[in-house]
């Protein structure tokens, strides 16, 4: 927008701007209809608005955005050496995680299994689903198991190569899963937020960038845009950023789209369903480094479904829709953490 347009919009509410309010609303129009909207229900208002005036009624956040993690993706193909190390990474954090359930009695590596034990627990990784055959693994072999009826729904949402803890008891012919645990994520008695309002836009869509927020998140093709305090930032996509200690996961979706018939519908619903198993992207092409030690506070991601909310033990899932359901925009408030949806289909 150029300095004649912003003088004018001002103009025809009465207002005058000094030269460096001009050159602030010229460089910043997506500020100016927020501004006058607040200077509107001032009860006495200057002629001319001032720097000070700006700062007054348009604070700038105080809020630091930190990127605390990525996740590259690796095109490159990897060595058997490389992915076993991955795979066996991966399967070392889980299984330590799982060590300490009650609910996995009698916890044993599948080259003990013998003729004589008859009920115990592996904790081990999907290698192939088969109905209702699963072969599992663990550094020391591999087992055939069969899944028993109670549980075949539950076993619906196993992928490959995700590790979880199976409660078998042994026949003459069999090996069944009786129950299945997996990681999920532990219930956070301390909800993160800032001491101040921090009003924070995600959205897919650039056109509610007029909308009052501290900080703006436009989630676009490869790359996330975060709008604060007028400066523009290109963020990756995925990552973990830090504002004032509430961890926030931010994706496109584009890579859950191909768990969607088994995870869920929503974005939201997959992303909940590969947290619960504490992982990002188990398939090709494989994303480095993908066992979230540390659950972040917040989760937003794009791309397919309908938008939904989903809170799950003091976690919260965002979904912003698709252009095949509906597109919305959530604002969220850190220090409440409570969110308000914003339709973009008006």
């Amino acid at each position: 927008m150029d300095a004649a347009e912003v003088l004018k919009k001002f103009l025809t509410q009465g207002l005058q701007l000094d030269l460096e309010s001009l050159n602030f609303f010229t460089t910043s129009p997506d500020k100016i209809n927020i501004f006058l909207e607040t200077i509107g229900k001032e009860a006495v208002r200057p002629s001319t608005i001032t720097k000070k005036e700006i700062q007054k009624l348009l604070p700038e956040s105080d809020a630091k955005i930190k990127i605390v993690e990525m996740f590259p993706t690796i095109h490159e193909t990897l060595t058997v050496e490389e992915m076993t190390e991955m795979f066996q990474k991966q399967y070392e954090q889980i299984k330590k995680l799982l060590s300490n359930r009650v609910d996995l009695p009698n916890t044993i590596s599948i080259n003990k299994i013998s003729d004589r034990i008859k009920q115990f627990s592996v904790v081990a990784t999907v290698l192939e689903i088969d109905g209702r055959i699963l072969t599992l693994e663990d550094s020391t072999g591999k087992i055939s198991t069969r899944l028993a009826a109670e549980v075949e729904q539950e076993a619906g949402l196993l992928i490959l190569d995700e590790t979880a803890g199976f409660v078998c008891e042994k026949t003459e012919d069999d090996i069944i899963i009786k129950k299945i645990i997996q990681p999920d994520i532990t219930f956070k008695k301390e909800i993160k937020k800032t001491t101040e309002d921090t009003l924070v836009l995600f959205s897919p869509s650039e056109k509610i960038q007029e909308i009052n927020a501290q900080i703006k998140f436009f989630f676009q093709q490869n790359e996330i845009k975060v709008i604060m305090n007028s400066s523009v930032q290109i963020l990756p996509d995925p990552c973990i950023i830090d504002i004032s200690d509430v961890k926030i996961f931010l994706s496109s979706g584009k890579d859950l789209e191909n768990f969607k018939n088994k995870l869920g519908v929503s974005s939201a619903r997959v992303l909940l369903n590969l947290v619960k198993k504490r992982l990002l992207h188990p398939s090709k092409p494989f994303i480095r480094d993908t066992f979230f030690e540390e659950i972040p506070d917040i989760f937003v991601v794009n791309f397919f479904g309908e938008a939904e909310d989903i809170k799950y033990k003091g976690t919260e899932f965002l979904s912003l829709g698709s252009e095949d359901s509906s597109r919305v925009g959530w604002i969220v408030n850190l220090r409440t953490r409570e969110n308000v949806k914003i339709s973009l289909d008006k």
